[in-house]
């Protein structure tokens, strides 16, 4: 069964040729590897023309699109997939070699306990290095404060946890995405992955599988780095990170707006409930969090959330 890895490039000459030699050389074969730059001015485009002549598998799309965003264009690379799963790749990283089959395990598993037809994704940990490839940390989860978070609704929809790098799904789930995603420059979409995340978890299902399968290259010029989970850097900065809250829900509503029909009424209702906070007094706020469980698990993380409720401006929930 065919897996199409979708890949985003700009600007990575640096570190291109390495992450798709990781691709060659996973010991699963069965995939196509669909490009889309976004106007490099390096010698990208070099390196794949010359890869797409050595290997059949791999082809430089020509979308005619400048997107500007990393989540502008890889939801746009989406439409182009036509096979039974999908993954996406950045251009800096480094895959294991047993990364998709490790992941087409999980989802297999799972399509034979809620079927095809439901959208269905995996995503893995992955460990953290150096430009050189050397680890620096074992786990990004770990590493940036979110090992302890779950698969559920109530997590996902106020904590971004799976990294593009590693998600797998399947046709269904992408069926979906295209659909809620009209305008892949739409601003209350954060990131492709939150949203592809958002998508699954709210009208399918989600696995998270904690095994690394991915050398997460950091450098100078990463679009997303993988930040350290600091608890004083977060009160130093609570009004930012209280903007950000906000903007997770409007991202929440857009979701809810465009797929809410779609969902299982136990998903939809909590949707609604973390959405209404915007709209109501910010202690009324709290109670529906509460009354949800829709506040961190953890106890300083809850604190920051909580802040963050009653830090609420108009600014920050207006359209």
């Amino acid at each position: 069964m065919t897996v199409d890895i979708l890949m985003a490039t700009y600007n990575g000459a640096d570190y291109l040729n390495d992450q798709i030699q990781s691709i060659v050389n996973q010991d699963y074969s069965d995939w196509d590897l669909l490009i889309s730059d976004d106007g490099s001015s390096d010698s990208t485009i070099d390196i794949l023309e010359s890869w797409s002549n050595q290997d059949s598998r791999i082809e430089v799309l020509d979308t005619g699109i400048r997107h500007g965003t990393p989540q502008s264009h890889f939801l746009d690379i989406l439409r182009y997939s036509k096979n039974e799963y999908f993954a996406f790749s950045d251009q800096d990283d480094y895959w294991l070699p047993e990364k998709m089959t490790l992941c087409l395990k999980y989802l297999h598993n799972l399509e034979e306990k809620y079927g095809k037809k439901s959208p269905l994704m995996v995503y893995t940990d992955m460990s953290v290095t150096d430009s050189n490839l050397k680890i620096t940390a074992s786990s990004f989860l770990e590493n940036s404060g979110k090992e302890k978070i779950g698969d559920s609704v109530q997590e996902l929809l106020i904590t971004s946890v799976a990294a593009g790098c590693t998600i797998v799904g399947n046709a269904e789930l992408r069926k979906v995405i295209v659909k809620a995603t009209d305008n892949v420059f739409d601003e209350k979409i954060l990131m492709h992955d939150w949203w592809t995340l958002l998508v699954a978890a709210c009208c399918g299902h989600v696995l998270g599988i904690r095994t690394p399968t991915v050398l997460y290259r950091q450098h100078n010029t990463n679009s997303v780095g993988a930040e350290r989970y600091n608890v004083f850097s977060k009160i130093r900065n609570q009004k930012e990170n209280a903007r950000k809250y906000w903007a997770s829900c409007k991202q929440a509503e857009l979701l809810y707006n465009k797929l809410g029909e779609f969902m299982p009424c136990k998903k939809r209702n909590i949707i609604a409930a973390l959405i209404s906070t915007m709209y109501v007094n910010k202690f009324s706020a709290l109670k529906i969090l509460r009354k949800n469980q829709l506040l961190k698990r953890e106890l300083l993380k809850r604190i920051g959330q909580c802040m963050s409720v009653l830090m609420r401006s108009n600014e920050m929930v207006k359209e």
